[in-house]
């Protein structure tokens, strides 16, 4: 059961009228649809109802998560496919320190910290998170909360991108292949759709005036940008590539604002393998001091979630940050 602290479900229900109101001039002058949108912004905006209150007192708990020694915390995580921490669950950490590969590519230094979350580690890592303690467990009872949130706005969201897609054989049985039983609800005693929260933390470099992510495409094939505390997001219109298909311009790269009540939703890396028409969104992070909403230590804070389906190889790294171009057919 929640703790007092955790973000109960109850609680976050209430936002959903303020996600409404600011949504109710749909009534009159229907929202474009997603596909439409996406060729226009890269991204749409969509209903989202997890405040911004909610949203910082969960990130609140991951800076008091990643306080704790390193031996508690390094254990509260199933490490993912070759090692890369974009396919691990539970905590994540990536330091500055950049290997020849990542110098090769042109990457800038990153520091942050990150929580992935999906239900199943509360079973697959019951002893770890016990052994952490408190804090831990405050964490994962707020993420659990906010992911059955998610998950409901995701499917519905997923519905209104199948029926608006009807007429094209792509999106029959959309929904179906990300949510085979609907919606969970986080029952472990259900099949889980591939639906991944993450929490992170971006942390100040020593040196540099910025807090910052290379542009990348995400790895799965959705993504529902959430929340974040401060401005800095970017998304880029158009990539030039050079004879061998390495991404050596980003054009038209522009910082985006997300509505209180929206969440920005686009189509990430894998996503050409179900609609070939719709390219990946580009897209950075360029955050300067001056824009800090945080008071004590530096960082960045943000609330993402990605979907994928079963049958979609993780991207390698060349892919998602520009060196090989996305093929047709996400292939």
């Amino acid at each position: 059961m929640s703790s007092p602290e955790s973000l109960r479900r109850e609680d976050i229900l209430g936002p959903l009228e303020v996600a409404l109101r600011v949504h109710r001039h749909s009534r009159e002058r229907p929202p474009k649809p997603i596909k439409e949108q996406w060729r226009e912004n890269r991204f749409a905006e969509v209903p989202n109802v997890i405040t911004s209150e909610r949203a910082e007192k969960a990130s609140e708990f991951l800076r008091e998560f990643c306080a704790l020694p390193d031996e508690l915390k390094n254990g509260v995580c199933i490490p993912g496919a070759n090692g890369r921490g974009a396919a691990s669950y539970g905590y994540v950490e990536r330091r500055p320190d950049l290997d020849p590969t990542e110098i090769a590519l042109g990457k800038i230094p990153e520091h942050k910290e990150y929580f992935h979350y999906a239900p199943f580690i509360e079973r697959d890592l019951r002893e770890e998170i016990r052994l952490a303690g408190p804090k831990a467990k405050t964490l994962i009872e707020n993420m659990r909360d906010l992911w059955v949130i998610v998950e409901q706005r995701a499917h519905e969201t997923l519905k209104r991108l199948e029926e608006e897609n009807a007429h094209n054989p792509a999106y029959r049985d959309f929904t179906l292949r990300f949510f085979p039983d609907g919606i969970t609800g986080g029952d472990l005693e259900k099949h889980q759709p591939k639906l991944k929260l993450r929490l992170m933390s971006y942390k100040k470099i020593e040196g540099k005036n910025v807090l910052s992510a290379n542009n990348h495409y995400d790895a799965g094939a959705l993504t529902f940008a959430l929340w974040e505390n401060a401005p800095g997001l970017q998304v880029g219109a158009k990539q030039i590539t050079d004879q061998e298909g390495r991404v050596i311009c980003s054009e038209n790269m522009q910082e985006v604002e997300r509505p209180d009540g929206t969440a920005l939703f686009w189509p990430s890396l894998t996503f050409s393998k179900i609609d070939s028409e719709v390219e990946p969104t580009w897209h950075g992070v360029k955050q300067h001091s001056r824009q800090q909403t945080v008071i004590g230590e530096e960082n960045r804070a943000v609330l993402v979630a990605f979907l994928n389906m079963d049958n979609h190889a993780i991207p390698s790294l060349n892919q998602t940050h520009g060196v090989t171009a996305p093929k047709p057919n996400g292939q």
